[in-house]
Order: structure tokens, then C-alpha cells, then sequence
């Protein structure tokens, strides 16, 4: 069943991964950020990484594209992030911005030894503010999936003057590194003072030589 949405259907795709492989990502118009027709692309549901779902039963969901064995540094990510509910009942009562804007401060970066990764801001248009773009009201039934829209890549190392790149790993050539991100959920409900904030699960990213 898909997540019930009430506005910018285009821009806020509701997808439901339960009984396919690759979870379709409606076309949505990003000739203003990547200067590209209209596309679409299929994403192995198999490959998202889900963070522990918060108590509402909400799991935040991890892609970055393309997939490769390793990364060459300068290389661009499409960063994608996703909202799944976990639970068996509906989760109602959701506000999705039209516009999801991950901070830099909103990525933990770790090398193989468990030392963090510094990420940084990359072309100057992404870092001010987030460009206000309002918000649609939803829910999302048991199973659902939510996809948020990025409007920026993130840089495998590299200096970052991209005009597509928002934000920028400091990696270096021969790490591993693992990657999570958080980002709001939909849900406004205030979090216990020991409830972290909604997280993905983690991807490996290994960089050549």
C-alpha cells in the first residue's frame, strides 16, 4: 500500500519496497541542479542502509549512487534518503519537507580505525541557508516508503567547486570509510531527552589507491 501524501506528488514520491527488488524513484524535474531532463532511476532496495527505527517505529534509510567496488577521489554521490515505517500500525500526523538539506554536521564519516572523517561544505550555493520550499502532510501506512529529495551530490574528496556538489568527504586515496547520515523524519513529535536524532544505517565506501 502506498504512503498517503497530500501535496507535490512529483517532488514527494511515496514508494513501497515490500514486494519488489528496486524501488522505482518517480522523475523529478532537477534541471536546476544538475541541468538534466527529466529521469528516472531504479534503486536496489536490497543496498539501502536502515538506521534502528525511532519510537514511532520510523527507520531512516541510506543510498548513494552510483554503486562501485571502489571510488575514485573527485568522484560526485548522488546522495538519496528514505523514510520506511517499521511498525504495524499507520504513522500519522507526518510533515515532509519538500526539500531535505543534510548539514555537514548532520554526516558521521569514520575511517578504518573508527576516526572521524571530516565532511565540509562544497560549492557555495548549498552553504547558506536551506532555500525555503515548505513542507507536505502525510502518513505512512506499515511498510510504506518515503523518498526525500536532496538537491545536491556529495564529493569524494576533491575541492568542491562543482556547482552539483553540496558537501564534501575528506577522503583520501586508500581509506575505508563508513558513512551515516541524519536527517529529519516527518515526524514533529518531540524526542525523549535521551532519544537520538533519526540516523541511517551505515554504507562502506572504499577509495583507490
Amino acid at each position: 500500500m502506498m504512503s498517503r501524501l497530500l501535496m507535490f506528488p512529483l517532488l514527494l514520491s511515496a514508494i513501497s519496497s515490500a514486494p519488489a527488488a528496486e524501488i522505482p524513484v518517480e522523475k523529478v524535474d532537477e534541471s536546476t541542479v544538475r541541468d538534466t531532463k527529466d529521469r528516472e532511476e531504479k534503486i536496489d532496495a536490497k543496498l539501502i542502509a536502515w538506521g534502528k527505527p525511532d519510537a514511532t517505529g520510523l527507520s531512516l534509510g541510506l543510498y548513494l549512487s552510483p554503486k562501485r567496488d571502489k571510488y575514485q577521489i573527485g568522484e560526485r554521490l548522488k546522495l538519496r534518503l528514505f523514510v520506511r515505517n517499521d511498525s504495524q500500525q499507520p504513522v500519522d500526523g507526518l510533515s515532509f519537507k519538500n526539500i531535505t538539506w543534510p548539514k555537514t554536521k548532520d554526516f558521521t564519516v569514520t575511517d578504518s580505525t573508527g576516526a572521524n572523517v571530516a565532511v565540509r561544505d562544497g560549492h557555495k550555493e548549498w552553504s547558506g541557508p536551506m532555500w525555503i520550499a515548505g513542507a507536505s502532510a502525510g502518513a505512512l501506512e506499515p511498510g510504506d516508503v518515503h523518498a526525500l529529495r536532496i538537491p545536491f551530490e556529495v564529493g569524494v574528496g576533491g575541492d568542491g567547486s562543482n556547482k552539483l556538489v553540496g558537501r564534501v568527504i575528506d577522503a583520501h586515496a586508500g581509506q575505508t570509510l563508513k558513512v551515516r547520515v541524519r536527517a529529519f523524519n516527518g515526524n514533529d513529535r518531540k524526542r525523549a531527552e535521551d532519544e537520538p536524532e533519526p540516523e541511517s544505517g551505515s554504507i562502506t565506501l572504499k577509495i583507490a589507491d
